[in-house]
């Protein structure tokens, strides 16, 4: 594995996802993007940025401005198996814009939707959507980077997983984040709706940038087996 995973860290910001190259070891639990730093949960196994891409959004007062939209795939993995894996978009720079074509907000939930507003440059959702392994995987085919590293590591991938999602259009920026659990570390749907809306009130000012840092929230400890 040595030889296909790099090292990197900044002792200031966390890794930089946009002058790192992935894959890469993310040694200190945080990842930024332009002026926002993501913090990652605890536990055991290493942090991996795995995949990044970027599309151009425009705006501003007279139309000609213009900045990125990043997206960041990350996974932990301990002793070759997957424990938690995550898809960030983040603005690299806030920009005017009368409102969002947000369709990350779209209902695709089939155990959990909430959205506490529609309005286009307010949207707020949490969405919580179980799925088997193979459907995973074809989430990350859009993600060639992702699948190439964790097919080439030969990672175990789990049977089924949570797939939450937390997106915050506001003003003049926007997060979403996509995290992909194992079914099994939640003993219940009520505990990773919990967990989902946890994650919500943790990142909504880092998505609407009143802050600089967020943190995803510790998971639940492991059920204990019956």
């Amino acid at each position: 594995m040595a030889a296909l995973l790099a090292v990197s860290a900044n002792a200031a910001h966390g890794l930089d996802a946009l002058t790192a190259k992935p894959p890469v070891e993310v040694t200190d639990g945080r990842i930024t993007i332009g002026q926002r730093t993501l913090w990652l949960p605890p536990g055991s196994g290493r942090w991996v940025y795995i995949d990044h891409g970027e599309i151009a959004v425009s705006g501003g007062l007279d139309g000609n401005d213009t900045t990125m939209d990043d997206r960041v795939v990350l996974a932990r993995v301990d002793h070759g198996v997957f424990t938690f894996g995550l898809e960030l978009w983040l603005l690299r720079k806030d920009i005017v814009r009368s409102g969002w074509d947000f369709g990350y907000c779209d209902n695709t939930a089939n155990i959990y939707f909430n959205q506490r507003t529609r309005l286009p440059s307010q949207r707020d959702c949490v969405t919580v959507r179980g799925q088997v392994s193979t459907v995973f995987q074809q989430y990350l085919a859009g993600a060639p980077g992702a699948l190439s590293w964790l097919q080439s590591q030969q990672i175990r991938l789990p049977d089924a997983t949570a797939k939450i999602r937390f997106g915050r259009a506001y003003t003049n920026t926007y997060g979403v984040i996509d995290v992909f659990i194992p079914a099994d570390r939640f003993d219940s749907e009520l505990a990773t709706i919990a967990w989902a809306e946890s994650m919500r009130t943790a990142l909504k000012p880092l998505f609407e940038h009143h802050e600089d840092e967020g943190r995803i929230p510790p998971l639940p400890q492991t059920p204990a087996p019956p």
